[in-house]
């Protein structure tokens, strides 16, 4: 876009963590989790097929799927293909569904898990379920583009993917649930990087101290003026 290196500011965001547990999180059990909009681009389809491939070894027979996350009208139809499709491969019993869940009840929920991955479809500039599943001492696995790399990268807590690569998506996944040592790690880490640095606290001190900035080169520039 040709703009002058001086005039791009980048202030990372940040999310409150008011209700995240700041110790260890145990988690129990072996489930995989998701969380945003249930929806194509999401790539909820992708993670279920992996999932459902995972299910037929038996080293997996005790993984379990847990999906939250806002469904409008419009992706009413969608879920229920999903649902179909699990239903059809008889896994039923071993997902769960939690639509348009609370706060309180969200941070439950990821606190639950073992894994998080939402494979979105398109360059998701952030996604701050990301951050929310690291505040809770959940390792992720995400696509290799745009904001999850930078992000996966900056934390430690999780393991990146070719996002146009469903072996390699599978294998990420079992990557992280074979070696359970290595996943509470990543988890661990993520989460004392969000506690530092990733938080609402610090993108509002960044955004002070980028306004006093500009507000002094503004004054400078006006003295030069004058």
């Amino acid at each position: 876009m040709n703009i002058p290196e001086g005039k791009v500011f980048v202030i990372q965001n940040g999310i409150s963590l008011q209700g995240y547990d700041p110790y260890p999180n145990p988690n129990p059990g072996r489930a995989i989790g998701y969380l945003a909009r249930l929806c194509e681009d999401k790539g909820l389809r992708q993670l279920v097929s992996a999932f459902i491939h995972l299910k037929k070894r038996p080293r997996y027979g005790d993984v379990r799927l847990k999906i939250a996350g806002t469904v409008t009208a419009l992706d009413e139809i969608y879920v229920k293909k999903i649902k179909d499709q699990l239903r059809k491969e008889g896994l039923w019993d071993s997902v769960e569904f939690h639509p348009n869940i609370s706060r309180e009840d969200k941070i439950c929920f990821l606190r639950s898990l073992r894994l998080f991955s939402v494979p979105a479809l398109y360059g998701e500039s952030f996604g701050l379920y990301v951050l929310e599943a690291l505040a809770s001492g959940v390792p992720v696995v995400q696509p290799r583009h745009v904001g999850f790399e930078e992000i996966v990268e900056q934390t430690g807590g999780g393991l990146l993917y070719r996002g146009d690569d469903p072996a390699d998506y599978l294998q990420t996944l079992e990557t992280l649930l074979d070696n359970p040592e290595q996943a509470q790690e990543m988890g661990r880490r993520g989460k004392e990087e969000v506690f530092r640095y990733f938080h609402m606290g610090r993108m509002a001190r960044d955004f002070v101290r980028l306004c006093e900035t500009l507000t002094a080169r503004r004054a400078d520039e006006d003295d030069r003026t004058n």
